[in-house]
């Protein structure tokens, strides 16, 4: 999330704003929707562990939140997660019938 916040604000150019005061909105609306969206992964992940520790013997740690943080190796550590949940729980998108 941070990486994608970052990339955003780098790409945008603040010549194409017609003063630096819309070009800070910009950047303070992305930064806030780029919050909100990391608190709800953590709230999402939050829950997802407690499913998982309540329906299965593996209880997942909380380490396995750095995915959100990380560009490249969180890809590694989510889909990780992703085929351990599946191996102990089953698919991901089951319990949502």
């Amino acid at each position: 999330m941070i990486g994608l916040q970052l990339f955003a604000i780098v790409i945008l150019d603040p010549t194409d704003y017609p003063s630096s005061s819309a070009y800070i909105w910009v950047v303070r609306i992305l930064s806030v929707g780029f919050f909100v969206a990391l608190v709800g992964a953590f709230v999402g992940l939050s829950f997802d562990i407690i499913y998982v520790a309540e329906s299965s013997e593996w209880t997942p740690s909380m380490w396995y939140s750095l995915m959100f943080f990380v560009p490249v190796i969180g890809v590694v550590i989510g889909l990780h997660y992703l085929s351990k949940r599946s191996r102990y729980v089953g698919l991901f998108w089951v319990f949502l019938r």
